[in-house]
């Protein structure tokens, strides 16, 4: 309906309203105090709208609508017409007196709504329309009629003014005064006034006097003016006149004043502007310091990367011609112009599942477009048969490429519904997802891009019984004629059934259905809208793959597609040349998709995930997402970290990482079989065997057994709970001995890790182990004194006791209490006791060198005390038990090595609790000849505790054999790693002696030394228990008992296999299944051997498994200790934790003064280095990590006699180690061909989520591996100097020139004859060669040389000189009579290469004899520390010799910022002076 036009001619008109200036806009213009009326011209109404007669009209009503916002400020009730409508409004009144609700000009709309009960026929003018059972008939009619109205603001007491021009003529002005004079031509300024002429604060006859005339330019403050000459030559003008003497007429010249002389180089005449400075300048002085950035790795990645959004990107992009693009193969031409040049016109394709009608059809006919797609094929079918008719015809070639045309140009014009009928196959399927029926077109082929799907002929049985007749109510044309019928929606059910049913309309039924094609198009669009919120990866699910890079784009997210450069053969069709034709190019199967559309799945799964990704942002777990949705492994590209915080005793450095692998799941028959044996290596049978196993079932199973003799195996502890014990059962001639852990949750469905060792021991060493001693009989001696002294523990008290739940042997066991504040508390006599204890003695026994024992000891803490730090160590004593070194052993040396020697052993600080007994163990091997005895201590390191010890032992550690009349102790250990705690929360171990003193005893150890067979799983014949139903993964056998501080890192991380040696990985580990394969087992299937040493294997056999794949994924979070090779070295643990102390005397905190201290305030910045990276050395330094990252690097690099060398020897030497598992070379190129089929763009998108702070290390990363280290020697060679030694033969015989008849014919030319001069002289009395020389600096009186100097004095000192006469020179040294070294043989010069000749140890120093011959060197200055690092070594320190704990030297990584001094405030505002327009500094 149109606007109402104010008037007669119009529904409405008025009155009080005034017009409104934009003509026809409003119908009037009012204000809020004004009263206008509006009145309905009812016939005009009835007439041109057909509204009944005005006696019709019942009631009346209006409702008010703010123009601007829209709301409703004001509904009317009904009121009663009496045949007019005639209503006066003020705003006023509306607004309740609220005048300032309209507070500026606003546009108000008044609708009216005219109500009408007329009975008779309905009138087809009306807009809303109702009838009820008795034909009377409701008939509203509605007009807005918009209203300006003015703001108005308070009405001035005065009156209203009345507002005019004011004119004013200057009648008189003084140049010289400024003043002047002017008065009004329109008197009347304020006429309507209501004051008093009088009142006037001036009379307008009277006119204005003394005003000033000023011009801004005249204000001298006003300094904003300057002459601009060019070239930034601005000139500060201070005052300007008016020149009319020079030039007379207007406009004159002006004179400028200026702040300074003009430059020299200004001339008359020259160009100047006159300019004003509006805003003041701002000068910013900015200094460039040139930086020079090193790099630690070689990083090849495209140099001056632009930024991240941008789009552009260095990527060289080589001319192609048209045939390079569309390729010279045939069907590939076709293809890529079919898709890239004729369909780049084609919509958007959506997902849409054209297997179910009611997705795609709504307002059209399916039966139509099913017969529609009919007829298309018969039409290509049709094409077919003709362009095969010109084969072979002579000029038929074009009329065959005519019909293939046609051809392509229908399938070119297919819709959507008649591609997915043309070139997809369905079948019929049901589930929980729906049923889905068998929609498309029957074909034939593998749907592969050299054999296509291909619809069956239109006359094949295939088709016709798909297709079916409506008539016989069959196949998929009955179907879509029965949706046809039942769906409301289509346009030809929503006609009169007249037209419709009448045959002589199909032509405009069938215009209604193409109509109806059209709107379901726009239907089938606008119903998309609603799936981009449709997170699905699946390319074919959700929105559709065309709008994938702009919806990342609208979600804040630029995603780019990283294979836009490829070929497009390979881009969209994955074909690619190949030698002489074009093939399959990705790697996946035949029906895989295009790369192109590989990168659109990677940029829906990245929208998908898109939340996660912005709410983890700038961490670590951002990233692994990324990688996760880029497909890419963890295993080929990772997240490292570098750097991180070293403190004073931190412990070892570690990364936390996840890690996918495979477990074999046994289902309680199967089993694998292995033997039982001697190793090449060792001669001896296994000593460890280690396993990771998880059992889903609580009831008895195996886990391994050696036929009957041995076995580990589960027992269920009756309850419904998962609680168990791990037992292990020996067999012997008195049965099975059987011994098991603590009762552990094994049942949960976690995986536990298992380690039994046989361990050869001698007699305890220590007395009454289990402190079972006689009543009264107080502490015994050693470690403890007969006498009751109450000095016995250094920091706290020591006893026996006997009381319920303090021993686990016996009844009794040793109380040590930790009395001090702060510090450790300790076991007094581990050396030399003093004489206030008599004859008490502190060592427990004699030791020598070579020798090493192993100090156990199991504890508990008071349950009063809940929990509490214990700690052994053990000494090197002399035969005065003195202690003989205070250094501590290095554990992460090997023990031979120089620098691993010291006099102590320290154990790790074990946790303690009151509920379980934890073993505590530390291993010393006797490092110097003096040591005579052994010493020992307990420590109790937490204040105020008290720890119960009980079951100490003392064993001196043999090399192991099997003979069984040897004592074994074979110890059972049960272990389970939390990874969310990233520690271990379950520990159990048991341990079983066999004394082998008599036949009965060494039976038992025969059962374990004796040749077998394993049964990993359990054996079918149940000897103990039942077969396993569970998984075991990574079963080791190792010729050495594993140390417990290794078996824990197999803990924390299942894939290390660190030994108690750098070379235990290679020759200790003689028999590793891993059990991460993942393919079918049957009977026999070898399970390969992965030990690193490959020379001699053991591999298993699958049994039971029936052909099944029954590997399972395992998923484990580890935890792998990291070897300090450096300070960049990987780290994972970059939170600092700060202890603040206060400081100084009395401090308390302050708001003034700073008296915290933080531990940190002095340690280095954390290394920003981040590297996302592929590198072809990362998995080989994967591995070095799980089979060397118990060592230190560094140790391997401080030593001076490698300062003129060029490699580090024993750094070589432990890579040698490592490396002599490799039979081959590392295939870098292999490598670098497999990264290639990634997405690069990874990278690009990594940027947009680590932090701006961090230095990223993206790409390609060629770098050596961890034992590469890179070295340039203080000279090429060693100082040396020689000896010349010259020897020739000369023949002086005189055979054949000998005339001397009375001489020999053989006589020698050379006569030989002698004599003995004597010599006399006398020896200087004054003993001149005796004494030293003196000089003094005095007057010269040598004629020689006083050309040089006349004379000399001394100004401080003295003026005497002493020096020798003759220089000494110490060429050789005298043998010692008692130091003694080794000289060692070798077989060849190979075994001199390979030996570590710093060693002793024949195993790594490969000599075959060596004797001991006369030295001029001292042999033992090893052991006198400051003489040897004084003259040998060098004085070295460490991070356990510093004064602070931390490491001697520090390399601190800053930012490139050079400072520079300036004459300046720190600031880089420049205040301006508004006086001079000058910078303030």
């Amino acid at each position: 309906m149109a606007d109402p036009i104010p008037g007669q001619d119009t529904p409405f008109g008025s009155s009080g309203l005034r017009p409104s200036e934009q003509e026809g806009q409003y119908f009037g213009v009012t204000t809020t105090a004004s009263d206008f009326t509006i009145t309905a011209n009812l016939d005009y109404i009835q007439a041109v709208y057909n509204m009944p007669d005005s006696r019709d009209l019942e009631l009346y009503n209006y409702k008010i609508t703010d123009g601007t916002s829209g709301n409703v400020v004001y509904n009317s009730n009904n009121i009663p017409a009496y045949n007019q409508v005639n209503e006066t409004f003020n705003f006023s009144s509306i607004f309740n007196g609220d005048v300032d609700r309209v507070t500026i000009t606003n546009v108000y709309i008044i609708e009216f709504t005219l109500q009408y009960i007329s009975i008779g026929q309905p009138h087809g003018g009306s807009d809303n329309m109702g009838q009820d059972d008795q034909g009377i008939e409701e008939i509203t009619f509605t007009v807005p009629i918009p209203i300006e109205i003015l703001a108005e603001a308070s009405p001035d007491p005065r009156g209203t003014p009345n507002y005019a021009p004011l004119n004013l003529t200057i009648t008189e002005f003084d140049e010289t005064t400024n003043i002047g004079k002017f008065t009004p031509s329109l008197r009347t300024i304020i006429d309507n006034f209501a004051q008093e002429p009088e009142e006037l604060t001036f009379d307008p006859s009277s006119g204005i006097n003394n005003f000033k005339l000023t011009y801004r330019i005249n204000d001298r403050r006003d300094l904003n003016t300057f002459l601009h000459f060019g070239d930034d030559q601005m000139q500060l003008v201070t005052n300007v006149k008016t020149d009319n003497t020079t030039f007379d007429e207007y406009p004159y010249s002006a004179v400028f004043k200026l702040y300074e002389p003009l430059p020299e180089d200004i001339e008359e005449k020259d160009t100047t502007y006159l300019v004003k400075e509006i805003l003041p300048q701002l000068t910013q002085t900015v200094e460039l310091i040139p930086f020079e950035r090193r790099e630690d790795v070689l990083v090849l990645k495209i140099p001056d990367t632009p930024e991240e959004n941008s789009p552009i990107t260095k990527r060289e992009v080589s001319l192609k011609s048209h045939e390079d693009l569309i390729t010279t193969d045939a069907k590939l031409q076709e293809s890529i112009i079919d898709k890239y040049i004729s369909g780049s016109e084609k919509p958007v394709e959506l997902n849409v599942e054209y297997s179910q009608y009611e997705n795609f059809i709504n307002f059209s006919s399916a039966q139509k477009r099913l017969e529609n797609f009919k007829y298309k094929i018969e039409q290509i079918e049709e094409n077919t048969a003709k362009s095969s008719s010109y084969v072979g015809v002579t000029s038929g070639s074009g009329e065959s490429l005519k019909y293939h045309n046609n051809i392509r140009e229908i399938k070119n014009n297919f819709d959507g519904y008649e591609n997915y009928l043309y070139n997809t196959v369905s079948t019929y399927t049901t589930s929980s997802m729906g049923e889905f029926f068998n929609a498309s077109w029957p074909k034939t082929g593998s749907g592969t891009y050299n054999d296509p799907f291909v619809p069956v002929s239109s006359s094949h049985a295939d088709f016709t019984s798909w297709y079916g007749s409506v008539f016989n109510k069959t196949g998929q044309l009955y179907s879509a004629s029965l949706y046809d019928t039942e769906n409301p929606n289509r346009l030809v059910n929503l006609i009169p059934s007249f037209i419709s049913e009448d045959v002589e309309n199909s032509t405009f039924t069938d215009f209604m259905d193409m109509i109806g094609q059209q709107f379901d198009e726009l239907w089938a669009y606008i119903k998309a809208l609603s799936t981009i919120t449709d997170r699905q990866s699946d390319l074919t699910e959700g929105f559709s793959k065309d709008l994938i890079y702009n919806l990342a784009k609208s979600l804040g997210w630029d995603s780019n597609d990283g294979k836009d450069l490829l070929d497009l053969s390979q881009a969209g069709f994955g074909q690619k040349l190949e030698g002489g034709g074009y093939s399959l190019y990705t790697s996946g199967s035949l029906d895989s998709p295009p790369e192109v559309d590989v990168t659109k799945e990677i940029t829906k799964r990245l929208i998908a995930s898109m939340p996660y990704l912005l709410k983890t942002k700038g961490t670590i777990n951002s990233l692994k997402g990324l990688l996760n949705i880029y497909g890419v492994p963890s295993t080929i590209l990772r997240v490292k970290e570098f750097g991180g915080l070293q403190e004073p005793k931190q412990r070892d450095a570690f990364e936390i990482s996840r890690r996918f692998t495979k477990a074999l799941g046994f289902r309680g028959a199967q089993y694998v079989s292995s033997s039982w044996a001697d190793d090449s290596t060792s001669g001896r049978k296994p000593e460890t065997v280690e396993l990771r196993f998880r059992s889903v079932s609580g009831s008895n199973q195996t886990l391994i057994q050696k036929d009957g003799d041995w076995g580990i195996f589960l027992k269920d502890n009756g309850s419904a709970d998962n609680y168990g014990t791990v037992a292990f059962s020996l067999s012997g001639s008195g049965g099975y001995k059987t011994v098991s852990s603590s009762l552990l949750p094994v049942f949960d469905g976690d995986y536990y890790s298992l380690m039994l060792q046989k361990r050869k021991v001698e007699t305890n060493l220590f007395p009454n182990s289990s402190f079972e001693v006689g009543s009264g009989a107080g502490l015994f001696n050693p470690p403890f004194v007969t006498q009751s002294f109450s000095n016995n523990a250094e920091g706290g008290e020591i006893k026996i006791v006997s009381s319920s739940n303090v021993a686990r042997t016996g009844t009794k066991s040793l109380e040590h209490k930790n009395t001090l504040d702060t510090g450790t508390s300790f076991t007094l006599f581990f050396k030399n006791p003093s004489s206030t204890f008599g004859s008490s003695t502190s060592s427990v026994t004699n030791a020598t060198r070579g020798q090493t024992f192993t100090f156990t000891a199991f504890a508990k803490v008071s349950a009063s005390v809940v929990d509490s730090v214990g700690r052994l160590r053990i000494f090197e004593l002399d035969s005065n038990e003195e202690v003989v070194n205070w250094d501590e052993d290095d554990p992460k040396m090997a023990p031979n090595s120089v620098r691993g020697q010291g006099g102590i052993a320290t154990s790790q600080d074990v946790g303690l609790n009151e509920t379980e007994w934890k073993k505590i163990s530390v291993t010393k091997q006797i490092k110097f000849p003096q040591t005579a005895k052994l010493g020992v201590r307990l420590e109790n390191k937490k204040p105020g505790s008290t720890i119960y010890w009980d079951d100490i032992n003392v064993f001196r550690n043999p090399s192991n054999t099997d003979t069984i009349g040897d004592t074994f102790n074979y110890e059972l250990s049960v272990k389970k790693y939390e990874a969310g705690l990233d520690r271990i929360i379950f520990s159990s171990e048991t341990s079983m002696l066999i004394s082998g003193s008599n036949s009965a005893s060494q039976s038992y150890n025969a059962s374990w030394t004796g040749s077998g067979d394993l049964f990993i799983g359990g054996s079918p014949s149940d000897q103990f228990a039942n077969q396993l139903t569970g998984s075991i993964m990574e079963f080791r056998l190792w010729n050495e008992p594993l140390q417990e501080q290794f078996f824990d890192t197999h803990v924390a991380n299942p894939k290390s296999y660190i030994g108690n040696t750098p070379s235990s990985s290679y020759y200790s580990l003689v028999t590793r299944y891993s059990f991460d394969d993942n393919s079918a087992l049957s009977n026999g299937t070898t399970i390969r051997d992965v030990s690193s040493n490959q020379t001699t294997t053991s591999p298993g056999s699958a049994f039971g498994f029936g052909g099944l794949n029954t590997f399972e994924n395992v998923e484990d979070k580890t935890k792998t200790m990291v070897p300090n090779y450096g300070p960049n070295r990987r780290s994972s643990t970059k939170i600092r934790i700060e202890n603040n102390i206060l400081s100084g005397s009395g401090a308390q905190l302050s708001v003034n003064k700073r008296y915290d201290k933080s531990s940190n305030d002095f340690a280095p910045l954390d290394s920003p280095k981040v590297g996302i990276y592929f590198s072809p050395t990362d998995v080989v330094n994967e591995d070095i990590l799980l089979s060397f990252a118990n060592l230190d690097f560094n140790e391997y690099l401080g030593d001076p006699r490698d300062n003129f060398k060029l490699n580090y020897p024993e750094l070589r030497d432990a890579s040698n180690q490592y490396f002599q598992k490799y039979t081959g070379k590392n295939d870098f190129w292999d490598y670098m061909r497999l990264i290639k089929y990634y997405d690069q763009s990874l990278f690009k998108q990594i940027k947009k989520l680590i932090p701006a702070r961090s230095k990223p290390h993206l790409g390609t990363v060629i770098e050596p591996n961890i034992f590469e280290r890179p070295k340039s020697p203080v000279q090429r060679n060693n100082p040396s100097f020689t000896l010349p030694k010259y020897e020739k033969t000369i023949n002086l015989t005189n055979f054949h020139y000998n005339s001397d008849p009375d001489t020999e014919e053989s006589q020698s030319v050379l006569q030989i004859s002698t004599e003995y001069p004597n010599y006399e002289g006398t020896i200087d009395s004054s003993d001149t060669f005796e004494k030293p020389s003196l000089y003094r600096f005095d007057f010269n009186d040598n004629f020689d040389d006083r050309a040089t100097y006349v004379s000399a004095s001394m100004k401080f000192g003295v003026d005497r000189v002493y020096q020798e006469v003759t220089g000494s020179i110490i060429m050789n040294q005298r043998l010692s009579e008692r130091n003694k070294e080794y000289k060692f043989f070798y077989t060849s010069s190979q075994d001199y290469i390979n030996s570590q000749r710093y060693s002793i140890d024949n195993f790594l120093h490969l000599y075959s004899s060596k004797s001991l011959v006369e030295s001029d060197l001292d042999t033992d200055y090893q052991h006198t520390t400051a003489t040897r690092r004084l003259f040998y070594e060098g004085c070295k320190n460490t991070k356990f010799t510093t004064t602070d704990g931390d490491s001697p030297i520090i390399i601190r990584t800053t930012s490139p910022t050079v400072a520079v001094p300036t004459d300046t405030a720190d600031s880089n505002l420049k205040v301006v002076s508004e006086k001079f327009g000058r910078p303030k500094k």
